[in-house]
């Protein structure tokens, strides 16, 4: 089973001459007042398959980073897969060191993780790419792992076939058992290292069963045992809410952490095989769910699983493993005959607002707040890099939650950013602005596409803004920035910034209506000195064109609107 990943849906687009609707945030941050985000909507995405190279059959897919993760399948298939560049995925196999069919893999970053499969098989990672055999002490065929991460050690639990439970709290090097007889598991599901569901069939009478642990697995309680015969095939569990699928179109759903279940009929009677919950189109609000099962059926709820709608999944074949690192990168789900599908979402189109007056450039953003917003946090990242720690530690919204806001007149283009940070810190020099907090805002100018024209002069750029107001193109503070101002300011709860860039910079004659750009955003965050600790980048792999072409395709599209900013409303002859 795949580990407790939170991560937000994709935001739709609002605009008068845009596709799109207004979704209103709750505002996690106490001090900020949040606007409306400016985001892609995840429900245009798209299921495309993926030649892996091989017909074995695919059980499961785990993904520790956007577009990085496994595939495990039968005959000890093993298959790493980075698909963090914007062309073909690159697939890779790595050693497996056994024959055994794979039936689960769960890694929680690039040396912690574990596989389980038939006859008792384990494997489990001691270093990048490099994994070992161990052993739980059975030999009973094992259908499920699920790890969590502790700053030490990876801890959590495998299941299998007659009532195997077993806990590791060193990465998997050692096992200890649990067992609950009479009952054969095929799911569970960890969220952290005292709390944790498993499912599966009780022997004794056919019936789907669910138990829980809250304290570390000293004691297992059942929370549900269905009416007719059945089997929960999986599992997965966010906050309060917990979903169990399985055989016959099994759909339960608690909203309680299992305390009470409802049936939810999907009208499906369908094997399910897996089922994934993330957050909703803004954070807080209601969630995505997506459910996979045989015969090639994907089914996705947009309203937390009240009601689910298939997907067009393009294939026939039984899908057997779902993950998602996010709705719009690292979406995979696995099945027979080497099936591997891969969601993909368009580049995000996103506008300026139109300034019939310029901002008053102060480095305060009060005025930008009722205009919707591009939002860049652990939630919303295309890109993560944050050394090993996953993916739930990418989420605190006191530390790092960065808004950016854009307008437009004839003559320059505004950006507004307001960065929450915990800790500000900006203790390097200006040839390394990339090691402090700092935002990249990356502009593919006219001509689109034509990467890198004669760069450091030309319309492409990487602008480098740090909390000082210091500012960079490329990272190279000898570039020329030429008539770009800017003004920053130091908030309570971290910084913000206004920038006016000119037209010049980016090979533009007077700006007009309609006008687009190619925009991509970064956002680094530095707590303790010395290089960042995180950096998120917004639509695209990477904030900066980087001499390629194929990374360009990436960025969003910068529409010029003529919806008025929220300072300035169009005059009205009189």
């Amino acid at each position: 089973m795949k580990t407790d990943r939170y991560l937000l849906v994709w935001m739709a687009l609002m605009g008068a001459l845009l596709v799109g609707v207004w979704l209103a945030s709750t505002g996690e941050v106490q001090s900020l007042v949040v606007p409306p985000d400016l985001q892609a909507t995840a429900l245009s995405g798209t299921w495309e398959s993926v030649n892996t190279g091989t017909t074995a059959t695919l059980y499961d897919v785990s993904w520790y980073r956007p577009g990085l993760g496994y595939l495990v399948g039968a005959g000890g298939t093993l298959l790493l897969v980075d698909k963090q560049v914007p062309d073909a995925p690159y697939i890779k196999t790595v050693a497996s060191h056994t024959t055994a069919d794979l039936f689960a893999v769960d890694v929680v970053k690039q040396d912690w993780g574990c596989a389980v499969g038939s006859a008792g098989a384990i494997i489990c990672l001691t270093g990048k790419e490099t994994w070992v055999t161990r052993s739980a002490g059975t030999s009973q065929p094992l259908y499920d792992v699920s790890l969590t991460w502790t700053p030490t050690a990876a801890v959590g639990w495998l299941v299998g076939a007659n009532g195997v439970v077993r806990r590791t709290s060193n990465s998997g090097a050692t096992w200890v058992i649990q067992d609950q007889p009479g009952h054969t598991f095929y799911a569970v599901h960890a969220v952290s290292p005292q709390e944790a569901w498993v499912g599966g069939v009780r022997v004794s009478d056919g019936r789907p069963v669910v138990l829980h642990t809250a304290d570390g697995g000293a004691s297992w309680q059942v929370q549900y045992a269905g009416a007719a015969t059945g089997i929960v095939r999986a599992l997965f569990a966010r906050g309060d809410s917990v979903w169990a699928v399985g055989d016959g179109g099994l759909i339960l759903h608690s909203t309680d952490r299992g305390v009470t279940w409802q049936v939810v009929d999907a009208g499906t009677r369908a094997d399910l095989t897996g089922v994934w919950q993330a957050a909703g189109p803004a954070v807080g609000s209601v969630d995505d769910v997506w459910i996979v099962g045989k015969g090639g059926l994907i089914l996705h709820s947009v309203d937390g699983g009240a009601t689910f709608t298939p997907e067009p999944s393009g294939t026939t074949a039984d899908l057997l493993g779902l993950d998602l690192y996010n709705a719009f990168h690292g979406s995979a789900a696995v099945g027979a005959n080497g099936t591997f599908l891969w969601r993909q979402v368009p580049n995000q189109t996103i506008i300026a607002y139109r300034a019939y007056s310029p901002p008053t450039l102060d480095g305060q953003v009060a005025e930008w707040e009722g205009m919707a917003s591009v939002r860049l946090n652990g939630y919303t990242a295309t890109f993560v890099e944050r050394g090993d720690e996953p993916v739930q530690h990418f989420q605190n919204l006191e530390d790092a939650d960065l808004r950016l806001w854009l307008a437009w007149d004839e003559d320059y283009l505004y950006v507004a950013l307001r960065a929450v940070d915990d800790a500000v810190v900006e203790d390097n020099d200006a040839a390394h602005p990339w090691y402090d907090d700092e935002v990249e805002i990356a502009i593919d100018g006219l001509p689109r596409l034509a990467c890198c024209v004669d760069w450091p002069n030309g319309p492409d750029h990487q602008y480098t803004i740090s909390p000082s107001g210091r500012m960079t193109d490329w990272g190279n503070p000898s570039f020329p920035i030429t008539g770009v101002v800017r003004a920053t300011t130091t908030l309570t709860n971290g910084w913000s910034a206004e920038i006016a860039i000119p037209r010049e910079e980016l090979n533009n004659g007077p700006h007009t209506a309609s006008l687009q750009l190619g925009l991509a955003v970064g956002f680094r965050d530095d707590d303790d000195g010395g290089a960042h600790d995180m950096y998120f980048v917004w639509d695209a792999y990477i904030a900066r064109p980087n001499n390629d072409v194929e990374r360009l395709k990436e960025f969003a599209t910068l529409t010029f609107s003529t919806t008025p900013a929220a300072w300035s409303p169009m005059s009205t002859p009189t």
